[in-house]
């Protein structure tokens, strides 16, 4: 059962992201109640078996968290206690799945799971684009975001998402293998034929957003400077100049663009995103110079936003509170919460796993990447796509540091 169930309630945590709590027929997100019936399920199958699965890196990390906090206490004890749950409850439950499954079978179930969505996004963008948009209409009726964004009159492509730009994230490993595999990496064709990492990137090109269009940017710089091949050189270029086309036809791009190139005038900025990462730097800040080394604590980001914001913008600002918990990027909330210790700590395990030697050819490269690319401007970390991606990289590493604790025996 464990290995049927577990799967699917990983994949539906991370297709009901969008959806909150319901409209508050929820007491919790029904993300959140996913994942805790998957941690039941984990939980009741060590029992069986007299074996508790962790990993040594998260235990680590773990540990760090909890002295951070109790020594940072910025958040507040309670609410240090209640994020280590979390992350005992996410991360628990993900590694059990990956574990059962095997990392290589829940990736293929995962391609067709992107693959899905993307077939959503373009019919949902194409539906739109020929007078029915009640495709759309009934998605953003159950969402946590009820507007539909538009980029010159065309629909941007949200699928089950609360938005363009993480629709971007829950394709991201599969947007690196359909990129790899585009450019001329063969060994990745058991995975994605060429027709379906077209679709992919058709769901991409879709959303008109900027984070992601970085997201295809970087993913082809990176493979045309490894590979030096003339082959992935000129795919790799077409994919670029596509993008600057992208770029150049999206107005809400090109705002962002715009106001990014003029640095003094951020805090003010009409665009939202642009204004997310500015407010939360100076969170970071001022962090930085109060204990630079361990954090405030776990969950302190956001105490220490309230107390900031007003001091740099009006009350009435659509903008506050963007980001306001997860600091507009992991690497930023890292460093404002668990200093330069915690963000050296993780960034450790990334290059250790990245250098060390890999089971399955290509999968931990796809998810090293691919943690990497979701660090730039996502900071949730008690979340589905976070210990999915992290525990897919781990468990693609011959030695990924699993650890059994065994009982009754």
């Amino acid at each position: 059962m464990p290995l049927i169930v577990l799967p699917l309630l990983v994949l539906a945590s991370i297709l009901s992201y969008g959806f909150g709590k319901l409209g508050g027929l929820l007491p919790l997100t029904l993300s959140n109640l996913l994942i805790f019936s998957g941690f039941s399920i984990s939980v009741l199958y060590s029992m069986r078996i007299k074996t508790f699965l962790y990993n040594k890196y998260y235990l680590v990390f773990g540990a760090y968290i909890l002295l951070a906090t109790l020594a940072g206490a910025g958040g507040g004890v309670g609410s240090g206690i209640h994020f280590f749950s979390y992350y005992i409850i996410y991360s628990f439950t993900i590694l059990t799945t990956i574990y059962l499954v095997g990392v290589e079978s829940f990736f293929k179930l995962y391609i067709k799971f992107a693959i899905f969505l993307a077939a959503f996004a373009v019919f949902q963008v194409i539906s739109d684009l020929i007078g029915f948009p009640y495709l759309n209409d009934l998605i953003r009726l159950y969402s946590e975001n009820k507007n539909s964004s538009r980029s010159g009159g065309i629909l941007r492509a949200t699928s089950f998402a609360s938005e363009p730009a993480v629709l971007g994230l829950y394709l991201l490993p599969v947007l690196v293998l359909s990129v790899f595999r585009l450019m001329g990496q063969s060994n990745l064709s058991q995975y994605i034929s060429i027709k379906n990492a077209c679709l992919i990137l058709s769901a991409i090109l879709m959303t008109f957003s900027l984070l992601v269009y970085l997201y295809v940017g970087m993913i082809c710089t990176y493979y045309m400077v490894k590979s030096k091949n003339f082959i992935a050189l000129s795919i790799g270029g077409v994919f670029l100049f596509a993008g600057v086309l992208g770029v150049n036809y999206s107005e809400s791009i090109n705002e962002r663009v715009d106001e990014l190139s003029r640095y003094e005038e951020l805090i003010d900025s009409r665009q939202l995103s642009v204004f997310a990462i500015v407010s939360n730097l100076i969170v970071v800040k001022e962090s930085m110079s109060t204990s630079p080394f361990m954090g405030t604590g776990a969950v302190s980001h956001g105490d220490k936003y309230d107390g900031l914001i007003h001091l740099y913008v009006e009350d009435g600002y659509s903008g506050i509170g963007l980001n306001r918990d997860d600091g507009a990027s992991l690497y930023l909330r890292f460093l404002s919460e668990f200093g330069l210790i915690g963000l050296a700590l993780y960034l450790f395990l990334l290059i250790k796993g990245g250098r060390g030697g890999k089971s399955f050819d290509g999968l931990a490269e796809i998810f090293l990447f691919s943690l990497i690319l979701y660090g730039i401007r996502y900071g949730s970390i008690n979340i589905t796509l976070f210990w999915l991606f992290l525990s897919c990289f781990i468990f693609s590493l011959k030695h990924g540091g699993l650890v059994r604790f065994e009982f009754g025996r």
